[in-house]
């Protein structure tokens, strides 16, 4: 259960504003909760340190986290990925909502990813000729 907070925006109301998204599905990504649209993964949440992870671009990164760094930032790890960690104990609402709206229409303006045979293999069966 997630501590009631008297800033900021928690777990659950996150939870809430991707859900509310069109075409968007819940799962788990490297073990934590995630939000996947078209099969592409998009945002999600790190409880280690209470934070949105939103896939947006680079440009778009940079930017915010210029703009406001209290609540938009990056970690080494995240340095060579387009995206951007919003801190939910700093963000308003309407910059989660932002924040996981621009990641959602990143997701979709890149290509469906690859489907894969069992085990996570590429499948093996021979390619339709045109």
């Amino acid at each position: 259960m997630t501590p009631a907070r008297s800033a900021g925006v928690s777990f659950a109301e996150l939870r809430r504003i991707a859900l509310r998204q069109p075409e968007v599905t819940e799962g788990r990504y490297y073990g934590r909760p995630s939000f996947f649209v078209g099969g592409r993964f998009f945002a999600g949440y790190r409880a280690d340190i209470d934070v949105l992870v939103a896939t947006i671009g680079f440009e778009d990164r940079d930017f915010l986290v210029r703009a406001k760094p209290s609540v938009y930032f990056i970690t080494d790890h995240y340095l060579n990925y387009p995206t951007v960690l919003v801190s939910l104990a700093t963000a308003s609402r309407a910059e989660v909502e932002a924040a996981v709206g621009a990641a959602r229409e990143f997701a979709l303006s890149k290509p469906a990813p690859k489907r894969r045979g069992r085990a996570g293999r590429r499948s093996t069966r021979p390619r339709r000729s045109r």
